[in-house]
């Protein structure tokens, strides 16, 4: 939290840093999570690709802790410097499923938990997926709940979870549905 709090202030995560910067975090960044994926990869394959770390040797695990936190951060910095670089270059046609999803931050996640877990646990597939599938079906569920958040944002001004939210948050149940334009009332016929 107080790494992302910092990229906000420095402008990293709103754009405004400079170009240099951006093309500094893009190859520090992937450089060292690269390589830090890298040495974790190979300790995978040494150990039999075992998932549950803590399972191995106490200070190996330790070990293999200590440079996953680091990796994943510096991969962060580069995607991150990646999507501002192409924001930049004039890339926006991918801009509008992020955005819904991220309006509907709470309604994206309750949804790809809730059909993770009916995939997963209801129909009994957990375990059963290789790497492959698992990349197809969490870019399936991202297609499916970005669809979902871009229809939902043309009838309502929030998702349903931000508006249970809200609700309980302020105490009032104002509807979701979106609220019709000033002008559109003006130019409508009195009754």
């Amino acid at each position: 939290m107080l790494v992302g709090m910092a990229l906000y202030r420095s402008g990293v995560l709103t754009g405004m840093a400079s170009t240099r910067l951006y093309l500094w975090l893009l190859l520090a960044g992937g450089c060292v999570g690269v390589g830090l994926r890298l040495v974790d990869m190979w300790w995978q394959a040494r150990t039999g690709f075992e998932l549950d770390i803590h399972q191995l040797n106490p200070a190996m695990s330790l070990l293999r802790s200590a440079w996953y936190q680091p990796a994943r951060l510096a991969l962060t910095l580069a995607y991150v410097s990646l999507l501002a670089l192409l924001w930049r270059g004039g890339w926006h046609a991918w801009t509008p499923p992020f955005r819904a999803m991220g309006r509907l931050a709470l309604t994206v996640y309750t949804l790809q938990s809730t059909l993770t877990s009916i995939l997963f646990y209801a129909l009994g597939y957990l375990g059963k997926f290789g790497a492959a599938e698992l990349l197809m079906t969490a870019l399936s569920i991202s297609i499916v709940t970005a669809f979902f958040s871009m229809i939902w944002l043309k009838f309502y001004e929030m998702g349903p979870m931000e508006w249970l939210l809200r609700a309980f948050a302020y105490g009032t149940f104002r509807p979701a549905r979106k609220r019709v334009a000033a002008e559109t009332l003006a130019r409508s016929p009195t009754l």
